[in-house]
């Protein structure tokens, strides 16, 4: 078959959503499948290519907001041509964002059925507020009315956790749909060299490890107390913190002065081609996520394709991968207390970090990629069988007017405004 999927985000940025989107093209492409994916076109010496994907570049501006968004144009007849000519099957998008806007567009005009997966969870106010930037308010609802405008066009749609799945149908969108995990190959890792990654960094036998965008919607703050909190009771702790971000310079000014400051590691963007193969995964005892903003974490999967015990917060998609006491621990979300005390839990008890190792290798295997790619392959093929035999309602593309009445919702803070200026 041949799919066309829509990104708002690819190379050269590299996050959980483009990992997922790898998951599925590049096992399929191996398989023999065509795989088309069309991006916003960003300048830069990075670029990506493997046998059987095509990549599309659309042109773009950055959106200003958030730096993974970028603004892309409404129509691209160069893309209807492509995917014309190479007789899409269906068309796949993966955010609420301009460039899955002409996904589904063009899949309507191409009368072709068209999935969307829910990946990334901006109806949570640590997304909107921060993109908002405070000058607008909205309601707790109209992220999600945003939202459905997209998945609602869908013939059917996925997300990688139960949790997400449901709450979407809870909160307005009526497309049938199915969980399929964002998948892991554990063959691309490597830990061979993990003796030198912790000389290179003088990291103990007692690191945590938290590796991801150092934004706002992690909650890093409260990772960093409940750890601190650890430290000071047990003082050959350390957290190791793998990633770049618009909030780590801060994160590093402000810990300069405090004494837990030289057990607290900043190491900055590594990669991910050398990150599989770095060997922190075996480097490291722990991994950590403070974040309450998760669908399903890639940095969890890859944390656990490892056997690393993880701990995280009691928050949407989390407990779908750390389960309570049998691979791991939960926390309450923004319970610094708490993620010291399961730190400390871990710390003092090796038989039952062992008994969770044990069991994250055992749960890890439902994820390994061979399983979700067949798991796509039947769900493309019955959402194909099913729209060529009239089975879902017709359905118009989204068009701008619906997206334009969403600002019918924005109220603007004038007072908010004029203290930025000042």
């Amino acid at each position: 078959m041949t799919i066309a999927i829509f990104t708002d985000t690819f190379y050269p940025m590299v996050n959980g959503v483009v990992t997922a989107i790898l998951n599925i093209a590049e096992p399929f492409a191996d398989k023999g499948h065509k795989v088309i994916i069309v991006t916003p076109n960003i300048k830069s010496k990075e670029t990506y290519s493997y046998p059987g994907i095509i990549v599309k570049k659309i042109k773009s501006l950055p959106a200003g907001f958030y730096e993974d968004f970028r603004w892309t144009p409404p129509n691209s007849y160069s893309t209807y041509k492509l995917l014309k000519n190479e007789k899409v099957d269906i068309v796949h998008f993966t955010s609420p964002w301009t460039t899955c806007y002409l996904g589904i567009k063009l899949a309507r005009a191409l009368n072709i059925p068209v999935i969307g997966t829910f990946h990334t969870y901006i109806s949570d106010p640590s997304y909107y507020e921060h993109a908002l930037k405070g000058i607008i308010k909205i309601s707790e609802k109209t992220p999600w009315n945003y939202i459905n405008m997209y998945y609602n066009k869908a013939d059917f749609i996925t997300a990688p956790s139960q949790y997400t799945l449901n709450d979407m149908h809870e909160n307005g969108c009526n497309v049938k749909g199915k969980v399929i995990s964002n998948g892991i190959d554990s063959k691309i890792f490597d830990n061979s060299n993990w003796k030198d990654f912790k000389e290179k960094y003088q990291l103990g036998n007692n690191t945590v490890l938290f590796f991801g965008r150092i934004a706002q919607e992690k909650n890093l703050p409260v990772l960093i107390d409940g750890f601190t909190k650890a430290w000071e009771k047990e003082k050959d702790l350390q957290l190791l913190i793998i990633g770049e971000g618009p909030l780590r310079k801060s994160f590093q000014k402000k810990l300069r002065t405090e004494p837990v400051n030289k057990n607290i590691i900043f190491t900055g963007a590594i990669p991910h081609e050398d990150l599989v193969k770095s060997g922190v995964f075996k480097a490291c005892w722990l991994c950590a996520t403070a974040s309450k903003t998760e669908n399903q974490p890639m940095t969890i999967l890859e944390a656990q394709v490892n056997g690393m015990v993880c701990i995280g917060a009691n928050a949407k998609g989390i407990p779908d991968l750390i389960v309570n006491n049998e691979n791991g621990l939960l926390f309450s979300a923004d319970n610094s207390n708490e993620i010291s005390d399961a730190i400390l839990k871990l710390y003092h008890d090796d038989k039952l970090y062992t008994k969770f190792k044990k069991n994250t290798l055992e749960l890890i295997k439902k994820h390994d990629i061979t399983n979700i790619t067949l798991a796509w392959e039947d769900c493309y093929s019955k959402v194909i069988e099913n729209y060529q035999k009239g089975l879902y309602e017709k359905k118009d593309y989204l068009h701008t007017r619906e997206i334009l009445s969403i600002f019918k919702e924005f109220k603007f803070d004038y007072k908010a405004l004029l203290h930025k200026k000042t």
